[in-house]
């Protein structure tokens, strides 16, 4: 008997997106903070209204929400600079540990007669 190929669930799929924006499912407990870049996105059907309430007991109605999950969006300009950004900030981090890894090798290699070799790559 032949099944169906596994697919992971689509609880979290949104549909009827406006192509100018980037979306996000944001936990609860970080929409506080989230708030500064990403906009809460209303739901236009109210059957799926709920309500959430910020840590400063702002409520924010209207919300479409998943568990504890909010659906939340930015413009695309704007969510692309902030992957820029973040890339950017992973790139010097993955930089300066390859580096400092480098630099233990050669002082390991340095108190050892035999030496190390080969390289770090990563692609």
């Amino acid at each position: 008997m032949a099944t169906k190929p596994w697919k992971p669930p689509t609880k979290l799929t949104v549909t009827g997106k406006d192509p100018a924006y980037a979306y996000r499912w944001i936990h609860v407990e970080n929409l506080d903070s989230a708030l500064e870049n990403w906009e809460v996105v209303k739901s236009q059907s109210k059957e799926r209204l709920q309500s959430v309430t910020l840590s400063d007991g702002t409520p924010i109605d209207g919300v479409i929400k998943r568990g504890n999950l909010i659906l939340c969006r930015m413009p695309k300009e704007l969510a692309e600079q902030r992957n820029k950004y973040y890339q950017a900030q992973t790139s010097k981090l993955l930089e300066s540990s390859v580096e400092h890894y480098k630099n233990s090798i050669s002082q390991y290699s340095a108190n050892r007669s035999g030496g190390a070799y080969g390289s770090i790559v990563i692609k």
